[in-house]
Protein backbone atom coordinates (compact mmCIF):
# COMPACT_ATOMS: atom_id res chain seq x y z
CA UNK A 1 0.00 0.00 0.00
CA UNK A 2 2.42 1.92 0.99
CA UNK A 3 4.89 1.40 -2.13
CA UNK A 4 1.02 2.52 -4.03
CA UNK A 5 1.27 6.16 -2.11
CA UNK A 6 4.61 6.51 -3.51
CA UNK A 7 3.47 6.07 -6.89
CA UNK A 8 0.84 8.55 -6.26
CA UNK A 9 2.64 11.30 -4.29
CA UNK A 10 5.37 11.29 -7.92
CA UNK A 11 2.53 11.22 -10.22
CA UNK A 12 0.45 13.91 -8.59
CA UNK A 13 4.23 15.97 -8.51
CA UNK A 14 5.29 15.35 -12.09
CA UNK A 15 2.37 13.82 -14.09
CA UNK A 16 2.70 10.13 -15.40
CA UNK A 17 6.02 8.88 -15.98
CA UNK A 18 6.22 5.16 -17.63
CA UNK A 19 9.72 5.23 -15.14
CA UNK A 20 7.51 5.69 -12.04
CA UNK A 21 5.73 2.68 -13.47
CA UNK A 22 8.93 0.54 -13.47
CA UNK A 23 10.12 1.73 -10.74
CA UNK A 24 6.91 1.16 -8.81
CA UNK A 25 7.36 -2.46 -10.44
CA UNK A 26 10.74 -2.75 -8.99
CA UNK A 27 10.25 -2.43 -5.72
CA UNK A 28 7.69 -4.30 -5.52
CA UNK A 29 9.65 -6.94 -7.15
CA UNK A 30 12.47 -6.29 -4.43
CA UNK A 31 9.70 -6.52 -1.80
CA UNK A 32 8.15 -9.83 -2.50
CA UNK A 33 11.52 -11.20 -3.20
CA UNK A 34 12.54 -10.31 0.43
CA UNK A 35 9.53 -12.28 1.77
CA UNK A 36 9.97 -15.00 0.06
CA UNK A 37 13.64 -15.14 0.27
CA UNK A 38 13.30 -13.75 4.32
CA UNK A 39 10.78 -17.33 4.80
CA UNK A 40 13.62 -19.56 3.03
CA UNK A 41 15.67 -18.56 5.52
CA UNK A 42 13.91 -19.10 8.29
CA UNK A 43 13.21 -22.63 6.73
CA UNK A 44 16.60 -23.74 5.72
CA UNK A 45 18.52 -22.02 8.40
CA UNK A 46 16.13 -21.78 11.56
CA UNK A 47 18.48 -20.70 13.84
CA UNK A 48 19.44 -17.57 12.11
CA UNK A 49 17.69 -15.04 14.10
CA UNK A 50 18.84 -16.73 17.58
CA UNK A 51 21.98 -15.09 17.20
CA UNK A 52 22.86 -12.74 20.29
CA UNK A 53 23.73 -9.24 19.31
CA UNK A 54 26.35 -7.93 21.62
CA UNK A 55 25.64 -3.95 22.58
CA UNK A 56 25.09 -2.66 19.17
CA UNK A 57 25.71 0.92 18.74
CA UNK A 58 23.33 3.51 17.27
CA UNK A 59 24.76 6.18 15.22
CA UNK A 60 21.88 8.87 14.76
CA UNK A 61 21.77 12.08 13.35
CA UNK A 62 20.13 14.74 10.76
CA UNK A 63 21.31 14.08 7.47
CA UNK A 64 24.64 15.62 6.54
CA UNK A 65 25.58 15.96 9.91
CA UNK A 66 28.52 14.48 10.11
CA UNK A 67 26.95 10.87 10.17
CA UNK A 68 28.91 9.15 6.98
CA UNK A 69 32.32 10.20 8.26
CA UNK A 70 31.88 8.66 12.13
CA UNK A 71 30.50 5.67 10.73
CA UNK A 72 33.04 5.29 8.21
CA UNK A 73 35.96 6.22 10.58
CA UNK A 74 34.44 3.69 13.21
CA UNK A 75 34.29 1.10 10.57
CA UNK A 76 37.65 1.68 9.34
CA UNK A 77 39.31 1.76 12.55
CA UNK A 78 37.61 -0.72 14.75
CA UNK A 79 37.67 -3.97 13.58
CA UNK A 80 35.04 -5.52 16.20
CA UNK A 81 32.38 -2.74 14.42
CA UNK A 82 30.41 -4.15 11.65
CA UNK A 83 28.12 -1.83 9.62
CA UNK A 84 25.05 -3.04 6.66
CA UNK A 85 26.19 -2.65 3.10
CA UNK A 86 23.84 -1.21 0.58
CA UNK A 87 23.77 -4.54 -0.80
CA UNK A 88 23.03 -5.95 2.12
CA UNK A 89 20.14 -3.78 2.87
CA UNK A 90 18.73 -4.85 -0.49
CA UNK A 91 19.57 -8.52 -0.56
CA UNK A 92 18.74 -9.18 3.31
CA UNK A 93 18.40 -13.04 3.14
CA UNK A 94 21.69 -15.32 3.62
CA UNK A 95 19.89 -17.59 0.89
CA UNK A 96 19.73 -14.99 -1.24
CA UNK A 97 22.97 -13.73 -0.92
CA UNK A 98 24.39 -17.14 -1.11
CA UNK A 99 22.86 -17.38 -4.68
CA UNK A 100 24.44 -14.08 -5.52
CA UNK A 101 27.74 -14.97 -4.76
CA UNK A 102 29.16 -15.18 -7.79
CA UNK A 103 27.95 -11.98 -9.35
CA UNK A 104 28.99 -9.85 -5.76
CA UNK A 105 32.50 -8.55 -7.91
CA UNK A 106 29.93 -7.36 -10.31
CA UNK A 107 28.52 -5.15 -7.88
CA UNK A 108 31.49 -2.98 -6.72
CA UNK A 109 31.90 -2.11 -10.56
CA UNK A 110 28.22 -0.37 -10.61
CA UNK A 111 28.30 3.02 -9.93
CA UNK A 112 26.12 5.74 -8.31
CA UNK A 113 27.84 8.42 -9.23
CA UNK A 114 24.66 9.80 -11.68
CA UNK A 115 22.42 9.67 -8.94
CA UNK A 116 24.59 10.92 -5.53
CA UNK A 117 27.04 13.65 -6.71
CA UNK A 118 30.89 12.15 -5.16
CA UNK A 119 31.66 15.74 -4.02
CA UNK A 120 28.47 15.75 -1.54
CA UNK A 121 28.24 12.41 -1.23
CA UNK A 122 30.43 9.12 -2.55
CA UNK A 123 28.85 5.79 -2.06
CA UNK A 124 28.20 2.29 -3.90
CA UNK A 125 26.62 -1.01 -3.29
CA UNK A 126 29.80 -2.39 -1.41
CA UNK A 127 29.58 0.65 0.75
CA UNK A 128 28.27 0.91 4.26
CA UNK A 129 25.34 2.84 4.29
CA UNK A 130 22.72 4.04 6.23
CA UNK A 131 19.98 1.68 7.51
CA UNK A 132 17.18 4.20 6.29
CA UNK A 133 17.62 2.32 2.85
CA UNK A 134 16.70 -1.26 4.00
CA UNK A 135 13.64 0.54 5.80
CA UNK A 136 12.90 2.32 2.81
CA UNK A 137 13.38 -0.53 0.40
CA UNK A 138 11.42 -3.24 2.79
CA UNK A 139 8.38 -0.76 4.00
CA UNK A 140 8.29 1.82 1.78
CA UNK A 141 8.07 4.24 5.11
CA UNK A 142 10.94 5.84 7.05
CA UNK A 143 12.26 9.39 7.10
CA UNK A 144 14.00 8.60 3.94
CA UNK A 145 10.95 7.57 1.90
CA UNK A 146 9.49 10.34 3.52
CA UNK A 147 11.95 13.14 1.49
CA UNK A 148 12.04 10.96 -1.62
CA UNK A 149 8.11 10.72 -1.90
CA UNK A 150 5.61 12.23 0.76
CA UNK A 151 7.81 15.52 0.84
CA UNK A 152 6.47 16.23 -2.82
CA UNK A 153 2.51 16.51 -0.97
CA UNK A 154 1.23 20.08 -1.00
CA UNK A 155 2.71 22.14 1.28
CA UNK A 156 1.49 22.18 5.11
CA UNK A 157 2.02 24.11 8.33
CA UNK A 158 4.10 23.20 10.63
CA UNK A 159 2.48 21.19 12.77
CA UNK A 160 1.33 18.91 10.02
CA UNK A 161 4.88 18.35 8.54
CA UNK A 162 6.47 17.41 11.92
CA UNK A 163 3.10 14.52 12.32
CA UNK A 164 4.10 13.09 9.32
CA UNK A 165 7.88 13.04 9.47
CA UNK A 166 6.70 11.38 13.05
CA UNK A 167 4.27 8.88 11.44
CA UNK A 168 6.53 7.92 8.99
CA UNK A 169 9.33 6.80 11.33
CA UNK A 170 7.81 5.83 14.79
CA UNK A 171 7.17 2.26 14.43
CA UNK A 172 8.38 -0.65 16.40
CA UNK A 173 8.31 -2.87 13.11
CA UNK A 174 11.74 -0.98 12.06
CA UNK A 175 14.29 -1.77 14.84
CA UNK A 176 12.35 -5.47 14.78
CA UNK A 177 13.25 -6.14 10.99
CA UNK A 178 16.56 -4.64 11.37
CA UNK A 179 17.52 -6.78 14.24
CA UNK A 180 17.03 -10.27 11.66
CA UNK A 181 19.25 -8.33 9.34
CA UNK A 182 21.92 -7.65 12.07
CA UNK A 183 22.07 -11.13 13.01
CA UNK A 184 22.07 -12.36 9.59
CA UNK A 185 25.44 -10.85 8.99
CA UNK A 186 26.89 -11.50 12.28
CA UNK A 187 25.81 -15.11 12.85
CA UNK A 188 29.38 -16.11 12.41
CA UNK A 189 32.00 -13.72 13.05
CA UNK A 190 30.94 -12.32 16.43
CA UNK A 191 31.21 -8.90 15.44
CA UNK A 192 28.58 -5.86 17.03
CA UNK A 193 26.91 -3.96 14.85
CA UNK A 194 27.33 -0.33 14.18
CA UNK A 195 23.64 0.83 12.86
CA UNK A 196 23.69 4.77 10.56
CA UNK A 197 20.40 5.80 10.25
CA UNK A 198 18.15 9.00 10.48
CA UNK A 199 14.97 7.26 11.08
CA UNK A 200 16.15 5.68 14.85
CA UNK A 201 16.15 9.15 16.33
CA UNK A 202 11.85 8.56 16.38
CA UNK A 203 12.81 5.15 17.42
CA UNK A 204 14.49 5.52 20.04
CA UNK A 205 12.03 3.72 22.65
CA UNK A 206 11.56 1.08 20.51
CA UNK A 207 15.63 0.17 19.74
CA UNK A 208 16.19 0.50 23.62
CA UNK A 209 13.07 -2.32 24.04
CA UNK A 210 14.45 -4.32 20.85
CA UNK A 211 18.13 -4.01 22.28
CA UNK A 212 18.57 -3.75 26.05
CA UNK A 213 22.18 -3.08 25.61
CA UNK A 214 21.99 -0.66 22.86
CA UNK A 215 24.72 2.32 22.95
CA UNK A 216 23.11 5.46 21.29
CA UNK A 217 25.23 8.09 19.87
CA UNK A 218 23.46 11.34 18.82
CA UNK A 219 25.28 13.28 16.67
CA UNK A 220 24.24 17.15 16.66
CA UNK A 221 25.29 19.78 13.76
CA UNK A 222 24.74 23.44 13.13
CA UNK A 223 21.40 23.80 11.43
CA UNK A 224 22.87 26.93 9.59
CA UNK A 225 24.95 24.10 8.11
CA UNK A 226 23.58 20.41 8.13
CA UNK A 227 20.03 21.94 6.73
CA UNK A 228 20.94 24.15 3.42
CA UNK A 229 23.35 21.10 2.73
CA UNK A 230 21.01 18.34 2.56
CA UNK A 231 18.80 20.59 1.00
CA UNK A 232 21.75 20.94 -1.66
CA UNK A 233 22.41 16.97 -1.44
CA UNK A 234 18.32 16.66 -2.63
CA UNK A 235 18.66 19.25 -5.38
CA UNK A 236 21.23 17.46 -6.86
CA UNK A 237 19.24 13.39 -6.62
CA UNK A 238 15.93 15.13 -6.90
CA UNK A 239 17.37 16.90 -10.26
CA UNK A 240 19.00 13.66 -11.63
CA UNK A 241 15.40 11.86 -10.67
CA UNK A 242 13.35 13.94 -12.11
CA UNK A 243 14.54 17.41 -13.04
CA UNK A 244 12.27 18.97 -10.28
CA UNK A 245 13.59 22.51 -10.83
CA UNK A 246 12.10 23.00 -13.74
CA UNK A 247 8.79 23.54 -12.08
CA UNK A 248 10.08 26.70 -9.44
CA UNK A 249 7.20 26.66 -7.46
CA UNK A 250 7.15 22.94 -6.89
CA UNK A 251 10.91 22.89 -5.89
CA UNK A 252 10.53 25.86 -3.59
CA UNK A 253 7.59 24.13 -1.70
CA UNK A 254 9.50 20.90 -1.79
CA UNK A 255 12.21 23.05 0.03
CA UNK A 256 9.97 24.32 2.30
CA UNK A 257 9.11 20.90 3.43
CA UNK A 258 12.31 19.91 3.63
CA UNK A 259 13.01 22.91 6.35
CA UNK A 260 9.63 21.75 8.03
CA UNK A 261 11.24 17.92 8.33
CA UNK A 262 14.33 19.68 9.77
CA UNK A 263 12.76 21.35 12.49
CA UNK A 264 10.77 18.31 13.78
CA UNK A 265 13.63 16.49 13.52
CA UNK A 266 16.26 18.68 15.79
CA UNK A 267 12.99 19.27 18.23
CA UNK A 268 12.77 15.67 18.67
CA UNK A 269 16.25 15.06 18.59
CA UNK A 270 16.41 18.08 22.22
CA UNK A 271 13.51 15.77 23.33
CA UNK A 272 15.23 12.42 23.31
CA UNK A 273 18.28 14.39 24.95
CA UNK A 274 16.69 15.71 27.65
CA UNK A 275 14.32 12.56 27.91
CA UNK A 276 17.66 10.60 28.16
CA UNK A 277 20.29 11.87 29.31
CA UNK A 278 21.81 8.67 31.15
CA UNK A 279 21.22 6.82 27.98
CA UNK A 280 22.68 8.68 25.15
CA UNK A 281 25.70 10.30 24.27
CA UNK A 282 25.28 13.44 22.03
CA UNK A 283 28.23 14.54 20.05
CA UNK A 284 28.33 17.94 17.94
CA UNK A 285 30.14 18.00 14.83
CA UNK A 286 32.17 21.27 16.17
CA UNK A 287 33.61 19.27 18.26
CA UNK A 288 34.64 16.60 15.93
CA UNK A 289 36.38 19.16 13.52
CA UNK A 290 37.46 21.32 16.89
CA UNK A 291 38.35 18.49 19.24
CA UNK A 292 38.85 15.19 17.74
CA UNK A 293 40.78 13.08 19.92
CA UNK A 294 39.08 14.60 22.92
CA UNK A 295 35.64 13.69 21.27
CA UNK A 296 36.47 10.24 20.07
CA UNK A 297 37.76 9.12 23.64
CA UNK A 298 34.47 10.54 24.75
CA UNK A 299 32.84 8.25 22.18
CA UNK A 300 34.76 5.33 22.49
CA UNK A 301 33.87 5.82 26.40
CA UNK A 302 30.27 6.34 25.97
CA UNK A 303 29.54 3.19 23.52
CA UNK A 304 32.14 0.69 25.32
CA UNK A 305 34.78 0.97 22.52
CA UNK A 306 38.98 -0.38 23.74
CA UNK A 307 40.98 2.62 22.71
CA UNK A 308 43.98 0.54 21.71
CA UNK A 309 47.45 2.02 20.33
CA UNK A 310 46.13 0.90 17.04
CA UNK A 311 43.16 3.20 17.25
CA UNK A 312 45.13 5.93 18.93
CA UNK A 313 47.35 5.72 16.02
CA UNK A 314 43.94 5.96 13.39
CA UNK A 315 42.72 9.06 15.83
CA UNK A 316 46.48 11.14 14.92
CA UNK A 317 46.15 9.94 11.62
CA UNK A 318 42.32 11.51 11.57
CA UNK A 319 43.96 14.59 12.69
CA UNK A 320 46.40 15.22 10.77
CA UNK A 321 44.27 14.79 7.23
CA UNK A 322 41.18 16.94 8.70
CA UNK A 323 44.05 19.75 8.99
CA UNK A 324 44.22 19.21 5.04
CA UNK A 325 40.38 18.77 4.22
CA UNK A 326 38.25 20.96 1.92
CA UNK A 327 34.97 19.55 1.10
CA UNK A 328 34.11 19.97 -2.57
CA UNK A 329 30.17 20.42 -1.39
CA UNK A 330 29.09 24.62 -1.81
CA UNK A 331 25.94 25.56 -0.80
CA UNK A 332 23.94 27.84 1.15
CA UNK A 333 20.64 29.04 2.97
CA UNK A 334 20.09 31.58 0.18
CA UNK A 335 19.82 29.23 -2.43
CA UNK A 336 16.67 28.10 -0.40
CA UNK A 337 15.26 31.16 -0.08
CA UNK A 338 15.96 30.89 4.19
CA UNK A 339 17.34 33.69 5.92
CA UNK A 340 20.37 32.79 8.33
CA UNK A 341 18.38 35.25 10.69
CA UNK A 342 15.26 32.62 9.97
CA UNK A 343 17.05 29.51 11.08
CA UNK A 344 18.72 31.55 14.11
CA UNK A 345 14.98 32.39 15.26
CA UNK A 346 13.46 28.92 14.23
CA UNK A 347 16.47 26.98 16.07
CA UNK A 348 16.94 28.81 19.02
CA UNK A 349 16.71 26.09 21.46
CA UNK A 350 19.58 23.98 19.84
CA UNK A 351 21.39 27.41 20.07
CA UNK A 352 20.97 27.87 23.52
CA UNK A 353 21.73 23.98 24.67
CA UNK A 354 24.70 22.97 22.37
CA UNK A 355 28.05 23.52 21.26
CA UNK A 356 27.37 23.33 17.76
Amino acid sequence: MKTFRALISLVRAFGFKPKYLLLFGFRVAIQCSMVVFLALDRLLLPGVTSTPLDRPVFLIGHLRSGTTFLHRFLLASCPELRGLQMWEMLCPSVTARWLMRPFRGLLGRISLDAVYDPKIHRTGLLTAETDDIAIAFRYSDGLLSWIYNDAWAAEESDAVVSEAVHASSRSRAFPVYMRGLYQRVVRRGGSRILSKSFYGLFCVDHIREVFPDARLLLLIRDPAEAVPSMMSMQRSVQGALHDHERDPDLAARYYRNLYRASLAYYTEFHRIAVAHPDAVVVVTHRQLIERFEETFTRICGGVDIELTDALKGKIAQQISSQKAHHSGHEYGSDQFEISPEQITRDFAFIYENYEV
